[in-house]
């Protein structure tokens, strides 16, 4: 016999997806400025970034926040330095650490989106609520920690 409520969570769940991919992620930002929404999260982690400070965001820090591998935060890289967004040097102090600083360039288009996702997040914000918003991750952050301990046990 069906379960009614694993029904409603299936649906529920690729709704998000689409949510997601279409509404805050790939769709809108990639069609209005060229990057993807890991791409955009990363810009975000290393917005502040600069070449002479040891307060810099780690690369090691963007890929377990992104959950992505190595080659994964490789590619990200490589992609987003081909559209001219970040430069990366290798740290003077310390040679095997790499330094990773939005350009100019890297500065418009994050600035540009930020503000889109702002007036975006702040109507639907308005809409549902807040409190709502923050039930949601609390949700959200209980189901992904139950999975991720879920994946390490099945290892």
């Amino acid at each position: 016999m069906r379960d009614e409520l694993q029904d409603q969570y299936l649906k529920a769940i690729f709704q998000f997806k689409r949510f997601v991919t279409t509404e805050v992620g790939n769709d809108t930002i990639e069609a209005k400025k060229g990057i993807s929404l890991s791409e955009l999260i990363f810009l975000r982690s290393i917005a502040k970034n600069t070449f002479d400070t040891k307060q810099n965001v780690r690369l090691t820090e963007v890929r377990e926040y992104l959950s992505i591998t190595k080659s994964a935060i490789s590619q990200l890289l490589s992609g987003l330095e081909r559209k001219g967004l970040i430069n990366r040097e290798i740290d003077k102090n310390n040679r095997r650490n790499l330094i990773v600083t939005l350009t100019d360039q890297g500065h418009k288009v994050l600035k540009a989106i930020d503000s889109e996702f702002t007036k975006e997040f702040e109507k639907m914000a308005k809409h549902i609520g807040k409190n709502t918003i923050k039930q949601m991750l609390t949700t959200l952050s209980e189901l992904i920690e139950y999975v991720n301990r879920a994946k390490s046990k099945g290892k």
